[in-house]
């Protein structure tokens, strides 16, 4: 009887090693599956992350670009104002000279 009892208490302590051991087991696996779509969300959510980014970089590339386009148009129509303001009054200043110059050595 003593024996049965000790070969039950055997039986019993392989099966709860058994248990134990598939429990570890399916615990690693789940551990490690988890591991891995961990990582793997984190390389889709930066690859994700880098793509947002080009397009915002490209738009305000685009935009940048665009407003510059605008900038250099207004700047170059000023400048072309500026211009022929100057030629009128070099123009004027000339006459200017050109009678000073007759007046006095030619009048």
């Amino acid at each position: 009887m003593v024996e049965d009892v000790l070969t039950l208490v055997r039986r019993t302590e392989d099966e709860a090693e058994g248990i134990i051991d598939k429990a570890k087991a399916e615990a690693s696996s789940i551990l490690n599956k988890a591991d891995s779509d961990g990582h793997q969300t984190v390389l889709d959510l930066e690859a994700e992350g880098k793509a947002l980014a080009e397009k915002l970089v490209d738009a305000a590339t685009g935009k940048g670009a665009k407003d510059a386009k605008g900038i250099v148009s207004v700047e170059e129509k000023k400048a072309a104002k500026l211009e022929a303001a100057a030629e009128k009054k070099l123009d004027s200043g000339v006459k200017l000279i050109v009678d000073s110059v007759l007046k006095i050595g030619g009048v």
